[in-house]
């Protein structure tokens, strides 16, 4: 009878367990992994940086190369009508400057470096004159002119001159001027573009306008 009881036992709970299998509900699915909106980091070789796309290419600037015309404009009657025409010609160019000169009778023309402060200071530029080639020189030990240092003189305008423009182009700031007492002339210096050339004459007002070697004029 046991043995009996136990195997119908047995039965009961097999046929409990099946039943439980069958009626259970499902289990829900797992929800899906949405994918990552974040963006994923990428290493970067520090040895070997990306070059800077700038969007444009630089370019280095030029030197102006603009031409310039050198002129002198008188004579003016005065000291005051040279600076009047001077104010008026400021309009093109600033490189201006008033000069007298003599208008004769005069004896020569000189080349010089006007007075320098001191006795030493003209020795030093005697020395580097004569170092530069030019042999004729003298330096002006009293008088209204002391420490100056004279270039050579000459006969006319013209070598005397070409002469200075020499001395300039070395290096010294040599003058060119007639030698002798008279009446004194004002001119009007200017150095500007040479497209200007018809503007300036008409607002300088001269009687004369004469052609002026830029390399005289430091």
């Amino acid at each position: 009878m046991l043995i009996r009881a136990l195997i119908v036992l047995l039965l009961v709970l097999n046929l409990g367990v099946a039943a439980w299998w069958l009626t259970r509900a499902p289990s829900p699915p797992e929800p899906a992994t949405p994918p990552s909106t974040v963006p994923q980091l990428q290493l970067v070789d520090a040895g070997d940086p990306a070059p800077l796309d700038t969007g444009a290419s630089v370019t280095q600037p030029t030197p102006s190369t603009a031409p310039e015309l050198c002129a002198s404009f008188g004579p003016f009657a005065s000291t005051d009508a040279a600076a009047d025409a001077r104010q008026r010609v400021l309009a093109l160019s600033a490189r201006v400057r008033v000069r007298e000169t003599a208008a004769g009778p005069y004896r020569g023309w000189k080349v010089w470096l006007p007075p320098y402060p001191s006795a030493d200071a003209v020795e030093a530029v005697a020395a580097r004159v004569a170092a530069a080639g030019f042999k004729d020189r003298f330096v002006v030990r009293e008088g209204r002119d002391a420490n100056s240092l004279a270039l050579g003189r000459f006969a006319s305008e013209a070598p005397a001159r070409q002469h200075a423009a020499t001395l300039v182009a070395a290096g010294f700031p040599a003058r060119a001027e007639p030698i002798g007492s008279g009446r004194v002339e004002h001119w009007l210096d200017v150095a500007a573009h040479p497209d200007d050339a018809a503007q300036l004459r008409r607002l300088a007002d001269a009687p004369e306008a004469r052609e002026l070697d830029c390399a005289t004029w430091q």
